[in-house]
C-alpha cells in the first residue's frame, strides 16, 4: 500500500506536470472509485484549473478554483501523466497506458492527460469545499502526522489502551501517515516490541517512536518512498527506500543491529517483521514463575538443561509425561483404556515412539493432548514452591494455558527451515511427518504474540548461553 512517503512522491511528481492545467473532459470507467454522483463530479471539475496539490496523511488533495478533490490511493492506486500526439512535447515519448485497470481519465486543455489506474479498485475520490476540506470526513478524523505530533501528545493518546502498539500506530486517528511497512521500521528503530500494549509504553518510549517515525519518513521521502510489490508512483518513478528497510521483507535474514534473525508474524492479519532480540519485552516486577517453551525442534531442552546445571528449579513437563507413562501410572492406564485396540507398550510402560506414530497416522494428536495435558498441569501445580524462582519447561505452555501461572514467558525460536531439519533429525522422521506435528501446535504467530522474551537459537551454543545469562541477570536484578 502506498504510504505517506510514496504519496508525497506522487504529489511532488504530479506538481511538476499538471499545475495550472484546465480540465476539459473526464472519463469514468468504474463508478466505484467516485464517492459522489458521477454527473455532479464531472460538472464540478470540468473547466476547473488545478491550482495546487496538497497532502494530508495518505490523502492527496487536488485544489481547483473553488473546490478540492480528495483522493486516496488505497492498496494499489496510481496516477499517470500522459499526453496525446499533439500534447506535451517536453515530457518525452508518447505515454498512454489505458488498460482495463485505468478507471478515471482527466483530459486537460493542452491535450495532456491524468490517468488513475487501480488493479484492485479500492481507491476513492471525493469532492469537498476547497477552503474547508479539513473539517469534513475522512480528513477530520485523522490524527497529526509525526512531524507535528509531540511525544507527550502521543503518549496521552495511547497510555490507557490495551491495544498493541503496532495496531495503535496503524490507527490513522492516533497518528497519521504510518502504514504497515513503516510501522515495522519505526518500532525496530525504537527497539520496541510490536506486541507491547499502549498502556505499557513509557513516555520515553513514546518519544522514541515519534522521533523514529519522523526520521524514517523523512528519509523515505528523500529517497522517493518504497517500491514494494506492484506500487509505483506516477509515471513509474521508483523510490529507493526499499533498499534501506531494516526488517520489513527480511524474514529469516540477519538483524543489522544484533545479528540475530528477523522473524515475521501476523498481528490482526497484518504481516509484522521484527527482531525478537532487539525488540523483546522488558523484564519487570521480579518474576518468580517463568514459563519456558519453544517451537518443536527449537532447542528448548538445551535451554532447560543449562538452567538445571546452573542449579535452578526446573519443572520439566516432558519428565512428568515420562513418569505418567510408566507401567501402572495414571497416564499409562488412561492411554491403554482410550487406545485399547493398539499395542502401545514396552517392558516399562507406554512406548513413546509407538504412541507418536499411532496418533500421527490416525490424526489423534488432539485426542492424546486432551488426555495428557490435564494430568501434566496438575503435577506442575503440585511442584511449584511459593517464593522461589522456578522455570516451567512446558513444550505446549500456551496451548494448555499454563502461561497463566507465569510471571514471565520465554520462547526459544528458530527459523522454520531449521525447525523442520532439526525435528526430522531428532525424531528420525520424514519431513512430512515433522510438518504434521508442527501443524497440530499453535502457530508461530500466536506464540510470538504471547511470549514475553524470545531466545534466538539459530547460531551456536555459546550465543544461546549468553542470552540465557542476560535473562537471568535481568530476572535476579
Amino acid at each position: 500500500m502506498p504510504e505517506l512517503p510514496e504519496v508525497e512522491t506522487v504529489r511532488n511528481t504530479l506538481k511538476n506536470h499538471i499545475l495550472n492545467k484546465k480540465i476539459i473532459k473526464i472519463d469514468v470507467y468504474y463508478n466505484g472509485i467516485i464517492e459522489d454522483d458521477i454527473n455532479y463530479f464531472k460538472n464540478c471539475l470540468i473547466n476547473q484549473t488545478i491550482e495546487d496539490i496538497d497532502r494530508v496523511g495518505k490523502f492527496l488533495i487536488f485544489k481547483f478554483d473553488d473546490i478540492a478533490l480528495v483522493s486516496h490511493l488505497r492498496m494499489e492506486g496510481k496516477f499517470y501523466y500522459a499526453h496525446l500526439p499533439n500534447g506535451d512535447k517536453n515530457f518525452g515519448d508518447l505515454f498512454i497506458n489505458c488498460d482495463k485497470h485505468t478507471h478515471v481519465i482527466f483530459t486537460f486543455s493542452d491535450n495532456t492527460l491524468l490517468m488513475y489506474n487501480d488493479t484492485r479498485k479500492f481507491g476513492k475520490m471525493k469532492l469537498l469545499p476547497k477552503d474547508d476540506y479539513l473539517n469534513y470526513p475522512p480528513l477530520n478524523k485523522l490524527g497529526k502526522e509525526p512531524f507535528y505530533l509531540q511525544p507527550n501528545e502521543f503518549y496521552h493518546k495511547i497510555h490507557h489502551s490495551n491495544k498493541l502498539i503496532k495496531n495503535l500506530l496503524l490507527d490513522q486517528s492516533i497518528i497519521a501517515g504510518l502504514g504497515n511497512i513503516y510501522c515495522d521500521e519505526v518500532l525496530n528503530l525504537s527497539m520496541i516490541s510490536p506486541f507491547k500494549k499502549g498502556k505499557d509504553i513509557t513516555l520515553e518510549e513514546a518519544s522514541k517512536i515519534v522521533l523514529g517515525a519522523r526520521k524514517v519518513l523523512l528519509k523515505a521521502i528523500d529517497l522517493g518512498g518504497s517500491t514494494i510489490r506492484s506500487y509505483h508512483s506516477s509515471n513509474g518513478v521508483d523510490g529507493k527506500f526499499q533498499n534501506e528497510l531494516r526488517v520489513y521483507g527480511h524474514e529469516d535474514e540477519r538483524c543489522l543491529n544484533c545479528g540475530n534473525y528477523i522473524v515475521k508474524t501476523f498481528i490482526n492479519g497484518r504481516g509484522t517483521h521484527f527482531c525478537p532480540i532487539c525488540q523483546s519485552k522488558a523484564i519487570e516486577n521480579n518474576p518468580k514463575i517463568i514459563g519456558l517453551t519453544g517451537f518443536m525442534g527449537s532447542g528448548k531442552s538445551t535451554v532447560s538443561s543449562y538452567l538445571k546445571n546452573k542449579g535452578y528449579n526446573v519443572i520439566d513437563a516432558d519428565e512428568i509425561v515420562r513418569n505418567l507413562y510408566l507401567k501402572d501410572n495414571l497416564g499409562y492406564k488412561i492411554i491403554l483404556e482410550t487406545f485399547k485396540d493398539e499395542d502401545l507398550t514396552n517392558d516399562f510402560g507406554i512406548d513413546h515412539l509407538k504412541l507418536r506414530d499411532y496418533v500421527l497416522k490416525n490424526n489423534k494428536v488432539n485426542v492424546l493432548n486432551e488426555l495428557v495435558h490435564p494430568l501434566v498441569k496438575n503435577e506442575i501445580i503440585k511442584n511449584i514452591n511459593v517464593g522461589e524462582i522456578v522455570f516451567l519447561d512446558v513444550p505446549l505452555l500456551f496451548e494448555v494455558h499454563l502461561d497463566q501461572l507465569c510471571d514471565l514467558t520465554i520462547l526459544v525460536s528458530v527459523t522454520k527451515k531449521k525447525q523442520l531439519e532439526r525435528l526430522a533429525i531428532r525424531n528420525n522422521m520424514p519431513i512430512q511427518d515433522a510438518k504434521k506435528l508442527i501443524a497440530n501446535q499453535m502457530s508461530r504467530s500466536e506464540k510470538y504474540f504471547l511470549a514475553d522474551i524470545i531466545l534466538d537459537n539459530n547460531k551456536d551454543l555459546q550465543h544461546l548461553y549468553n542470552q540465557i545469562e542476560q535473562i537471568i541477570e535481568a530476572i535476579i536484578g
